[in-house]
C-alpha cells in the first residue's frame, strides 16, 4: 500500500469512545452507572497504532469543549497518538447554517495543495452532525451501526476507498459508487429552497460489512443556490460480525 501522507479527522464522543464520566467529574456532579467509566471502541488503540505505521495523521474534529477535548484524550490514553496540536473543538468546527462541521482548520494544517483534502483526508464520525459541510469531495465515514462494533470495520473501508482509488479516497469512492446498487431516492433539505434529490446505493464487503453511499449536496447561502453532489459519504450500517464489548477505561 502506498505511503503516501494521509490524515483522518474523528469525532470523539460516541466514534472513538464515550467520555461521559469526563463531562460529569468537569462540572463536580456524579456520573450515573451508565456513565460510570470511559468506555473505549473495541480495538480503537490497535487500530490507530496500525494507522500511524501507515503514515496517517490524526485530528479531533469534536462538538464539545477543548477543556472537555483535552481531558477526555488524556484519560482514556489517546493522548498517546493525537497530539494536543491536532485537537480542534466545537468553536472551530461550528456550520452556523447546517447540521454538519467545517473542515476548514484541520486541511490547512495538513494539505500544502489546494483541493489535496479529497485524495489524502477522512473525516470519521457517528452521526449527520459530523457531515463535512465546507469542503468539497471531501470524504466522510459515517457509523450508523453503533458504538459497540470493533474498530476493524473503519480499517476495512478505508482500505477499500484507498486501494479502489490507486491512492485516492474519494476517487475510491467513485469507484464503489459506480459499482454498488441503487437502492433508493431521498429528498434532503429544510425547505423548498434547500431541498435536494440524492441517489443512495448499497454496497458489500467481505465479511457482511454493509454500506450505503450517497454523494449528498448543500445549500450556498452566500450565493443562494443548490450545491449538487459535492459531498462523498459512506455510511457502515451493518457489520454483525465485528459486534464487540467496549473497552472500559479506569481514567
Amino acid at each position: 500500500m502506498s505511503e503516501r501522507k494521509r490524515a483522518i479527522c474523528w469525532d470523539l464522543d460516541n466514534t472513538l469512545g464515550r467520555f461521559g464520566k469526563v463531562y460529569y467529574d468537569l462540572h463536580g456532579k456524579k456520573p450515573p452507572a451508565s456513565e460510570s467509566s470511559i468506555l473505549l471502541r473495541a480495538g480503537i488503540k490497535k487500530l490507530l497504532t496500525t494507522l500511524n505505521n501507515e503514515g496517517f495523521t490524526h485530528y479531533i474534529t469534536s462538538s464539545g469543549g477543548d477543556l472537555y477535548i483535552q481531558e477526555a484524550v488524556k484519560r482514556s490514553g489517546l493522548d498517546e497518538f493525537i497530539g494536543k496540536d491536532n485537537i480542534f473543538p466545537v468553536e472551530l468546527l461550528t456550520n452556523p447554517r447546517s447540521g454538519g462541521k467545517n473542515y476548514q482548520y484541520p486541511e490547512e494544517r495538513f494539505c500544502q495543495e489546494e483541493g489535496e483534502h479529497q485524495h489524502i483526508m477522512l473525516v470519521v464520525g457517528d452521526g449527520p452532525g459530523d457531515q463535512p459541510q465546507d469542503k468539497e469531495n471531501l470524504v466522510f465515514i459515517k457509523v450508523s451501526c453503533g458504538f459497540e462494533y470493533s474498530s476493524e470495520i473503519f480499517k476495512r473501508v478505508i482500505d477499500v476507498l484507498w486501494e479502489e482509488g490507486n491512492g485516492s479516497f474519494v476517487n475510491g469512492f467513485r469507484a464503489i459508487f459506480q459499482k454498488a446498487e441503487r437502492i433508493r431516492t431521498e429528498s434532503r433539505g429544510s425547505s423548498e429552497y434547500s431541498s435536494r434529490r440524492v441517489e443512495v446505493k448499497r454496497y458489500e464487503l467481505s465479511d457482511g460489512i454493509i454500506l450505503e453511499l450517497e454523494f449528498s449536496g448543500a445549500f450556498d447561502y452566500e450565493k443562494g443556490k443548490k450545491i449538487e453532489g459535492v459531498f462523498p459519504q459512506v455510511d457502515i450500517i451493518s457489520a454483525d460480525k465485528f459486534v464487540c464489548e467496549p473497552e472500559k477505561v479506569e481514567g
